[in-house]
């Protein structure tokens, strides 16, 4: 029976993979670089979200960076995650246990360092954002699973954790070796004791702090029963506080990684660099540091390197006092302070009824402009734009501890050193103020937020602030308002006549509701089109509207709908001759079961924007696209080997009044991942892109791209002592890319059509050795040679050591 199941299965699988063709979306991200992007690949078990992407630089400059900006589906900011380098790929890891979306919008940021910047998907607006579906963490309402300990979110002491579950529904249907019990990222079911309608586990202890118990109930043959999730919190209690307050704990992490490119067949590179995170703490005081240095470091870049320093003071119940020396990237307040490097002193107080929050230093290096030089007559052609060194404050006073209120004062003043360099533009200047508010009821099932912000911004600084009287001179119909105002600004800014006279402003309003399965949030935003704050550069300015999204639980929590809808439009100060407006309406569904069948994701958007400009209008802008996703997801059993099969279909269709911007393209694709009952795993995936852009057009072009990948792995354990682990991957792709494109010949002056087409072959390797005493140690290999129109070679090798203690 097992063999008919097994090759039953063999025989779907090659149906399958006979029909779709596979690898991974391909695409030229701007002039310098190519992407590969993977479908991001969710683990439920361990609520993390995996990104994957092959980066091949064509430019001489090497990447300083890559990152993934993602959101909740609904959502307006972003966030961000840092991602590392593997060989030619780039990796991150975003947990989505907070996340209140099953739908996460996403896209990739590249920059040089040389400073310039690229996107995929490039010009990264609404309607083209990648989208991707997870299964977000929910307490799921099963009558049948009875918790007897810990009560969700009950308070208890860390030395008294005892978990009972009762399932009498499914009395003889659980299988305890397959079933699992997670405390937090923990898998403890082997030291849980399962019995046929319930199960006990008592730790001696666990950390202080909120955690979650995760539960999963699976039969003998591999079907899940049910699933359950809920929260509780241990607290220390004061006698041990007393006994354990002096005792120091010490752990970090250090790490050295050397890499080696050869691109483009004759371009080589070296990357070295190593790291060191410590950490020691006790009751009372916790104190360490981190230091990151890369041989990329040079005094004509931004800063590579991260030097900082902290001492903690625990002042019990959660407040502490806490001061930094070094690199930090405060999160303050996304209007005026969010996540910009700041190379200095920090400080910051929590005592819930009372916070502080302090930085002051270098936010920007100054790098001095170059000059561009005639080879022939040696002369000054011109200089290149070069960077002042850059300086801010910033500072956040806030009353409670947000969890039912908070009121919060944020001011940060940043200012361009005017003698750091001598080639360059204008020195800047900008000062913020805001004040922001959290109000939540009933264990924040409403949650009413709102922040208001006002802001000066000097576009040169240069010879400093100039008396009233000269202004003045400029401009005879200031009068004595104006020196009142003048006076009051000066302590703040620089006053001149390249100051916005009048603060501007930014301000939203937004309101959360979570009742009867449903999470409803609604929102207004306005920023106004010269409101700049240097220490938040990322503020999308010149933008007003609202967004409302409501995502509703059904089935037990099994089933998640999302409705949505945004409007923003621009020219908010009606200094510009017309507005352009942007709908996006969105629809998602998702349907994850308990019971081991398939999931089932389906989303579509529509995007309008429209500047009301009539279409024989150069500047005319009037487009809608539309984006469709499907996907879904299956665990099959056959025999002991567990599989793992994920397919999605994209369809994004632009219609524009500019006909070169019409743009249709479809996407398949499908991933297995097989777990046997050996250290075995295995991967194949497949995938086809077709693409057509400015049909009917002098530019037309069109773009087919298909590929077959397959990887294995294998794991020796225990080869000289009992717990070191050896791994040895293997991943092999292999892609084709037809294009067809509109090429102008000047002799004729026509266009014709031209074919350009490319193989590209990738060969990656890993070997890893992992011993707890010794550390870890990887040799990567990654090989890919491009044949065809575009024909060349690249090779990186790397080895890191990590350690851990």
């Amino acid at each position: 029976m097992e063999r008919t199941t097994n090759t039953l299965f063999t025989a779907i699988l090659l149906v399958v993979m006979g029909v779709v063709l596979m690898g991974s979306i391909n695409a030229r991200a701007g002039h310098r670089a190519d992407i590969q992007i993977v479908q991001p690949r969710f683990e439920a078990q361990k609520s993390r979200l995996s990104f994957s992407i092959s980066v091949n630089n064509f430019s001489l400059t090497p990447i300083e960076e890559v990152r993934v900006y993602y959101r909740p589906l609904g959502e307006t900011r972003f966030q961000w995650q840092p991602m590392v380098p593997d060989g030619l790929n780039y990796l991150a890891a975003v947990n989505t246990g907070s996340l209140s979306s099953t739908t996460l919008e996403y896209y990739y940021w590249l920059r040089f360092a040389d400073g310039d910047e690229e996107t995929y998907p490039q010009m990264v607006s609404e309607s083209n954002l990648l989208r991707v579906d997870v299964q977000v963490e929910s307490e799921v309402e099963d009558s049948d699973v009875l918790i007897l300990s810990p009560e969700p979110d009950e308070e208890l002491f860390t030395d008294e954790l005892l978990i009972t579950v009762s399932f009498p529904r499914y009395a003889g249907q659980v299988d305890p070796h397959r079933s699992r019990l997670y405390l937090d990222k923990w898998d403890v079911s082997s030291y849980a004791a399962f019995y046929d309608d319930f199960l006990t586990f008592a730790p001696k202890r666990v950390p202080p702090g909120r955690h979650k118990i995760e539960l999963q109930l699976y039969t003998r043959s591999g079907r899940l029963l049910t699933k359950k999730i809920w929260y509780f919190s241990a607290y220390q209690r004061r006698r041990e506080e007393v006994a354990t307050g002096a005792a120091l704990q010490v752990n970090g992490q250090l790490f050295g990684e050397t890499r080696q490119e050869v691109l483009l067949d004759s371009l080589d590179r070296n990357y070295s660099q190593a790291g060191l995170n410590l950490t020691a703490s006790s009751q009372a005081v916790s104190f360490g540091g981190r230091a990151y240095v890369s041989n990329q470091e040079s005094s004509s870049r931004q800063p590579i390197n991260r030097y900082s320093a902290f001492v903690q003071f625990n002042l019990g119940n959660g407040r502490y006092f806490r001061i930094t020396g070094g690199d930090a990237f405060p999160q303050y307040n996304p209007f005026i302070v969010q996540n910009v490097l700041v190379r200095g002193i920090h400080a910051d107080l929590f005592l819930k009824f009372f916070n502080v929050q302090f930085s002051y230093g270098r936010n920007r290096r100054g790098i001095d402009g170059r000059p561009i030089i005639d080879p022939v007559t040696g002369a000054v052609l011109d200089t290149t734009r070069g960077i002042f060194e850059r300086n801010l404050w910033a500072a956040r006073a806030s009353f409670g501890a947000r969890k039912k209120f908070q009121l919060g004062f944020t001011a940060s003043r940043a200012k361009d050193e005017i003698n750091s360099i001598q080639n360059g533009g204008t020195p800047q200047e900008s000062f913020a103020f805001g004040s922001d508010l959290f109000l939540a009821f009933d264990r924040q099932r409403v949650v009413l937020e709102g922040s208001v912000n006002l802001n000066l911004f000097n576009s040169n600084i240069r010879g400093g602030t100039i008396p009233f009287d000269s202004l003045k001179s400029l401009n005879p119909d200031l009068g004595d308002a104006e020196k009142t105002y003048y006076d009051l600004a000066k302590k703040f800014i620089t006053v001149n006549e390249f100051l916005i006279l009048f603060p501007q402003v930014a301000w939203e309003a937004k309101a959360r509701f979570r009742y009867l399965g449903q999470n409803l949030v609604a929102g207004y935003t306005y920023v106004d089109d010269d409101y700049n704050s240097l220490a938040q550069p990322y503020l999308l300015r010149d933008t007003k509207g609202f967004h409302i999204t409501d995502q509703i639980r059904l089935l037990q929590n099994q089933l998640f709908m999302t409705l949505g809808v945004r409007f923003f439009e621009n020219n908010v100060s009606n200094s510009k001759a017309t507005s352009t407006q942007s709908t996006n309406l969105l629809f998602n569904i998702s349907y994850f079961p308990a019971s081991n069948a398939p999931s089932l994701s389906f989303g579509i958007s529509n995007n309008q924007r429209d500047n009301n400009l009539p279409g024989s209008d150069p500047f005319a802008e009037d487009n809608q696209t539309r984006s469709i996703n499907l996907s879904s997801s299956y665990n099959v059993m056959t025999g002991s080997t567990r599989h793992q099969i994920t397919a999605s279909y994209v369809n994004y269709d632009r219609n524009d009044i500019d006909s070169t911007a019409v743009n249709t393209s479809n996407t398949f694709s499908i991933y297995l991942r097989s777990f046997y009952n050996s250290p075995l795993q295995t991967n194949l995936e497949f995938s086809l892109q077709e693409s057509e852009t400015a049909p009917g057009s002098p530019f037309a072009s069109d773009l087919s791209f298909n590929a077959f990948g397959a990887g294995l792995s294998y794991t020796f354990s225990q080869l000289a002592s009992p717990d070191d682990r050896l791994t040895i991957a293997l991943n092999g792709r292999y892609g084709k890319t037809n294009t067809t494109r509109s090429v102008f010949d000047p002799l004729n002056a026509q266009f014709s059509s031209a074919d350009f087409d490319f193989n590209r072959l990738y060969l990656g390797g890993r070997l890893i050795y992992n011993a707890a005493r010794l550390g870890r140690i990887s040799l990567n290999a990654d090989f890919i040679n491009y044949s065809g129109n575009q024909s060349f070679k690249n090779y990186v090798l790397s080895a890191r050591y990590d350690y851990r203690f």
